[in-house]
């Protein structure tokens, strides 16, 4: 009996012997991580195993990340969890890692490693955009704070520069973690008068730059840099101006240094912030060019200004007011002068003209600088009343009027006479002619009549006073025109001219003896102009001397050449008679 049930054991044992015993299963195996979290965030780490167990898992934490915090583990199913990461603050910190494990039925598995990688924000300096600066005097320094932030995240590190005339007081570098400000202090220290802009750049942040701006100014400034001095076309006096500003707290005397020839105050008292004009003027006999300058004693930078004038233009003036010829005769050529000056500093040309009866011979008159001449005006009417007009001088200074006037009277209108008036009684010297003058007959100065004949005559004058190239003679006489008699001026026939360096001289020949004559002669240019102007004269030829006239000398004279031609044939007759 004992056989039978220990035989099923026995067997049972010897099979177990023959064969190796089961083993249990392992722990499941958990699933290692590789993640990135952006830093001041979070990020929730799943927690798992490969494969599944059917089961409900238990996980845990090995190893805590060395820095940043681990949250509680939460199931979210049997055989899953997740655990929260927080990345540290320490922007030193770029990595974190820890290790779970799982504990199952089979019990709990080795440990695998969570790697996180923390990523930081790249660095954004904030700054303001823009600095403006105040005025400041040149010599002088204005300053202005700005705050600088790294509103980004990792480190901003660098310099920050700055452009001239602006510089940094104190340490340029920097280096900000995320959050962290920056004070700097930029100073402008200008030395050039004007506005200034420039820019302070972080060498980390080229890209935005702060833009700076500022003005400079001298503490005596004077604008603008230069002057030209001007002056009306009529007037010699030039002047201009100029601004002199105190940009300082304070009054200022200001003593000025300048050419003589610069007619402006020496000296000037102004108060703080304040601004003066200045008017600049010449001399009205000051005509010269001049190029100077005007500055301050004791000397300043910036306080000085170029003052330029130009010559003076041609400026015509007229001496007279007015030209009156008094009473002339009627078609009796009358004449007076006017003074004409160039009180400008170049040289210039004036024309003039004048309305009939009135005229001039130059039509134009050429004067250097500070140069004056004479210009005669004639007046030649021929019929009786009062005449009005005027002289225009047109020149680069502007246009003179001067009033001319005259009276033809009646006496001299009955007085007028024919060219060839027969004279009885005794012939006229020829130094009697200027008492012959019929009313309003004005003779040139320096005109004068020699080697009078009954038939020829010669007049001589200055070429100055009417000097061409050549001249033409006219005689006045009656002339019937429309029915009427009057008095015309016809071409002086067998004239002939002598022109010398200084004189002209006119020889008129073929006169008739004891004979009233009244010439004129008048000038012709190159172009065959006619002058109005003349030279009137007018004398009377003496009588014709008889052929034969009987005086004792004569006599004498005849008888003793009648006795010398008596002795001379006597003597001529004698040896033909001894022969």
């Amino acid at each position: 009996m004992l056989l039978v049930v220990l035989f099923p054991l026995l067997f049972s044992s010897a099979a177990a012997v023959g064969k190796s015993p089961a083993l249990a299963p392992a722990p499941p195996e958990p699933v290692p991580q590789s993640l990135k979290v952006n830093r001041g965030e979070t990020i929730d780490v799943p927690l798992g195993i490969y494969g599944s167990r059917n089961q409900t898992l238990e996980f845990r934490i090995q190893t805590h990340p060395g820095a940043g915090k681990l949250s509680a583990i939460k199931t979210v199913a049997p055989e899953r969890a997740t655990v929260r990461y927080t990345p540290p603050a320490d922007l030193a910190v770029t990595s974190a890692k820890f290790s779970y494990a799982v504990r199952s039925n089979e019990g709990v598995s080795g440990a695998v490693e969570v790697s996180i990688k923390i990523i930081d924000a790249p660095p954004k300096l904030d700054a303001p955009a823009e600095s403006n600066f105040p005025r400041t005097l040149i010599g002088a320094e204005s300053a202005r704070e700005i705050v600088v932030t790294n509103a980004g995240g990792g480190i901003a590190e660098g310099m920050l520069e700055t452009s001239n005339p602006w510089r940094l007081e104190g340490s340029r570098t920097y280096r900000l973690g995320a959050g962290e400000k920056r004070t700097f202090k930029i100073v402008f220290a200008p030395e050039l008068s004007g506005k200034e802009s420039g820019h302070a750049q972080f060498t980390s942040q080229p890209e935005r730059p702060i833009s700076l701006t500022g003005e400079a100014v001298f503490p005596i400034a004077f604008s603008p840099d230069a002057v030209e001095l001007r002056h009306e076309a009529a007037e010699p006096v030039r002047a201009g101006s100029f601004e002199v500003k105190n940009n300082t707290g304070d009054q200022q005397t200001l003593k000025f240094v300048a050419d003589d020839r610069l007619q402006f105050p020496r000296e000037l008292p102004l108060a703080a912030d304040a601004t003066a004009t200045i008017t600049v003027r010449t001399a009205p006999d000051d005509v010269a060019p001049l190029d100077a300058e005007i500055h301050l004693n004791p000397a300043r930078a910036g306080a000085s200004i170029a003052v330029r004038f130009a010559a003076v233009g041609p400026i015509f003036r007229v001496a007279q007011k007015s030209v009156n010829f008094g009473t002339a005769s009627a078609g009796v050529t009358a004449r007076n002068f006017i003074e004409i000056a160039n009180v400008g500093g170049t040289a210039g040309t004036a024309s003039l003209e004048a309305d009939p009866p009135f005229f001039v011979v130059e039509k134009s008159v050429f004067l250097d600088a500070t140069k004056t001449t004479k210009v005669a005006v004639a007046f030649d009417a021929q019929s009786p009343g009062s005449y009005h007009s005027e002289l225009r001088l047109q020149a680069h200074s502007g246009p003179i009027a001067v009033p001319l006037t005259a009276v033809v009277s009646i006496a001299g209108a009955d007085a007028r006479i024919p060219k060839l008036i027969p004279i009885s009684g005794s012939p006229r010297r020829s130094d009697d002619a200027a008492e012959s003058a019929p009313i309003g007959i004005e003779h040139a100065p320096a005109v004068h009549i020699a080697n009078l004949t009954p038939t020829s005559t010669e007049i001589t004058w200055p070429k100055a006073g009417l000097g061409s190239a050549r001249y033409i003679a006219e005689w006045r006489q009656l002339a019937l025109t429309d029915g009427e008699l009057g008095i015309a001026w016809r071409a002086f026939p067998n004239t002939a001219f002598d022109i010398k360096d200084t004189t002209v001289t006119a020889t008129f020949s073929g006169l008739q003896p004891q004979t009233l004559y009244i010439l004129r002669v008048r000038s012709v240019n190159a172009a065959g102009d006619i002058s109005d102007l003349a030279i009137p004269v007018q004398f009377a030829t003496p009588a014709k001397p008889p052929f034969i006239k009987i005086t004792l000398l004569r006599v004498l004279m005849f008888a003793l050449i009648l006795c010398i031609t008596g002795a001379v044939w006597q003597k001529m007759r004698s040896p033909r008679a001894l022969g």
